[in-house]
């Protein structure tokens, strides 16, 4: 068998300021304040965690599942609410930059109630510079406690911002978030959209017209490039041969998958992977 090498990791940018001595016992506590440049393959999933995030997306676009499923993009400013479960990705054609607040405590919980917030996406002008201020003190390494006091107070102005709106991000129906679930589980599979229809209960037509209209691509695209992506990590991460790359994903054969490859990318799996080792070098 052909012996691999070790794995690339997929990376994303950060501008991020860790507390990593932060007190859970206290009224508010904040580990983490970021400013994060997504990459296409960017995925978060919690599972019912305590911890607070406050987000708005400065660029691009991204799609959240927590109490129903969202579609945020550039101006929008939503909330991960403690104790919840939700997974959070890129849109991979126009992956977000946003900047983030994360916080513990029962203080929070009991401020958005007694402002009545409890949606999940909103748009409002008022909330960037609240949150672009406080990523500017926390970057001036501030006494802790005093960076809490501030965050609560922050926290304040925009709950009371916000307050009683509901939530204005685009809501992805129940289907096509299964019908995209199906498809990401199926990356080394050969992907029939015919059984995927009929799991999800959907004809074909409406499948395309759906992954259009909110995912901006194709199925048959999104497939691509999702095969692709792990074409070109195989490639740079291991010693499969292209037939043997082709074979593991699922394409007709080593030439075919090798002029679509070319097609994504410009280069041929061979051309793509010498570069590869050449920058390694």
């Amino acid at each position: 068998m052909p012996k691999e090498k070790e794995p690339i990791k997929t990376t994303i940018e950060e501008n991020i300021v860790l507390f990593p001595y932060h007190e859970r016992g206290m009224p508010i506590s904040v580990p983490i304040v970021s400013k994060t440049y997504c990459n296409p393959q960017y995925k978060i999933f919690r599972k019912h965690t305590d911890l607070y995030c406050f987000e708005y997306i400065l660029s691009g676009a991204a799609y959240i599942i927590s109490d129903k499923k969202y579609k945020v993009q550039k101006g929008d400013f939503y909330i991960v609410y403690g104790n919840t479960q939700h997974l959070y990705y890129s849109d991979p054609k126009d992956p977000p930059t946003k900047i983030a607040i994360c916080a513990y405590g029962d203080f929070i919980g009991a401020m958005l109630s007694a402002y009545n917030v409890t949606a999940t996406v909103f748009h409002n002008n008022k909330v960037l510079p609240i949150l672009e201020d406080l990523l500017s003190l926390a970057k001036q390494n501030p006494d802790y406690n005093l960076f809490c006091r501030k965050t609560a107070l922050a926290l304040h102005k925009i709950a009371e911002s916000i307050s009683g709106q509901s939530s204005q991000g685009t809501v992805l129906p129940d289907y096509l978030v299964k019908a995209k679930e199906d498809i990401d589980h199926a990356e080394f599979k050969k992907i029939n959209l015919n059984e995927i229809c009929r799991g999800v209960g959907i004809s074909k037509p409406q499948l395309i017209r759906s992954f259009k209209t909110y995912y901006n691509v194709t199925p048959y695209n999104y497939i691509l490039n999702m095969k692709i992506q792990s074409a070109k990590l195989l490639l740079t991460a291991t010693n499969l041969t292209v037939k043997e790359i082709a074979y593991k994903l699922k394409f007709a054969d080593e030439y075919y998958f090798s002029n679509r490859f070319k097609q994504v990318t410009g280069l041929s799996p061979l051309h793509y992977r010498k570069k590869g080792e050449e920058s390694d070098l």
